[in-house]
């Protein structure tokens, strides 16, 4: 399964264990839950949640594997749940350059 963002095909990832198969047809189709289509599927009734609760810096992460080459996005939204345990006070954005993580 994946997702389109600004005609920009990806695959999301996360720091979740994964699921079997069943298991992530279940999740995805929960308002909130550990499937990661949950955070890019444009709908801000949908979540994703992280396995940790509370989680440590940088022990939850979410992003999208992209199937083409490199394209620069310029322009992202986080939403956050209202619940004080279920946000985070920093964010991070980075990405893979073959070899280490670079952060932004």
């Amino acid at each position: 399964p994946g997702v389109s963002l600004g005609g920009v095909g990806g695959v999301p990832i996360s720091s979740n264990s994964a699921l079997r198969f069943s298991e992530q047809e279940a999740e995805c189709r929960l308002n909130k839950g550990r499937c990661e289509q949950l955070a890019f599927d444009l709908d801000p009734f949908t979540a994703w949640t992280a396995e940790c609760a509370p989680c440590e810096q940088r022990q939850a992460w979410i992003g999208i594997l992209f199937r083409t080459r490199a394209r620069e996005i310029r322009c992202f939204r986080l939403y956050q749940g209202a619940l004080k345990e279920s946000r985070t006070e920093a964010v991070e954005l980075g990405f893979w350059d073959g070899n280490t993580w670079q952060v932004e």
